[in-house]
């Protein structure tokens, strides 16, 4: 009987003076039969076997294990008791168990700390991120606010509206039908692109207009010079003389300044033009 360093018991079970090869079985206490890890049979110089079996013992309730020998062809049978002493199997300690529970404990601690400190860190990020936006909020609020203070009276000037266009009487407001005018044939009037240009013309300073879409997702506004070109479907882009902002649905020909984003659904929207000598800059 040798106890190995993993705790598991090994039996060895060794008789001599056998003739033929006999057989070996392990038997439980409760009678239940199982196999030998190793087994050998040597014949002496009569021709007598000497039968050495082992097995590992991992169960700690198998407190009885016998050794069976059997001679079939001669009906003999020799049988082996061994009785396994208790303590010859692993036993927790109470210290073992006070070690087992602080690292039950530790790990607890560690998982609620790194729990802790991710709550913490997205609680700490949800905060910059709301102080960002409220400062974005104010900046965009105290920008809009001062390009109010530039605000100009914009009306419609009825010689360059596309006959497509119908405008009211204050020529303040506009309107596209499937219909078309019958307008006289003028230089400053597009004929393709369905636009119109505002009388005002400005050559220097800031300015503030607003201007409401409605409920259509189809237009674009902007600015542009007074030599524009107003005859054929010629992109216009700010080298042709335009900077436009559209909704999603128009076209790339009258957007190069780009469509607003798409969670954008504007009813009404507000132009600051900013010219000097050298450059002008324009945002909506």
């Amino acid at each position: 009987m040798k106890v190995q360093e993993s705790g598991e018991i090994q039996l060895e079970c060794t008789s001599v003076g056998w003739y033929p090869e006999p057989q070996v079985q392990w038997r439980t206490h409760r009678g239940e039969e199982f196999p030998s890890m190793s087994e050998s049979r040597n014949p002496d110089e009569e021709g007598l076997f000497t039968v050495r079996a082992s097995v590992i013992i991992r169960d700690t309730s198998m407190k009885n294990v016998s050794c069976c020998i059997r001679n079939l062809l001669l009906g003999q049978e020799k049988e082996i008791e061994v009785s396994i002493p208790a303590s010859f199997f692993p036993r927790l300690t109470p210290w073992m168990v006070a070690v087992a529970v602080i690292l039950v404990v530790l790990g607890l601690l560690t998982i609620g700390s790194i729990f802790f400190t991710w709550r913490l860190y997205k609680e700490r990020s949800r905060q910059r991120r709301n102080e960002f936006s409220s400062k974005e909020k104010l900046l965009e609020e105290l920008k809009w606010k001062r390009a109010t203070l530039h605000a100009v009276d914009v009306t419609l000037d009825p010689d360059t509206a596309h006959p497509h266009l119908f405008l009211y009487e204050d020529s303040k407001s506009v309107r596209l039908e499937d219909s078309r005018q019958k307008l006289p044939e003028k230089p400053e009037r597009f004929d393709s692109w369905p636009c119109v240009m505002g009388r005002e013309a400005f050559t220097s300073g800031r300015h503030y207009w607003e201007v409401e879409v409605g409920d259509r997702t189809d237009w674009a506004i902007g600015v542009c010079r007074e030599n524009v070109m107003k005859k054929g479907f010629d992109p216009m882009t700010p080298r042709m003389g335009s900077g436009l902002w559209s909704s999603m649905e128009m076209g790339t020909g009258l957007s190069p300044t780009g469509p607003l984003s798409h969670w954008l659904d504007p009813t009404g929207l507000g132009s600051s033009l900013t010219m000097n000598q050298e450059t002008s800059s324009s945002t909506t």
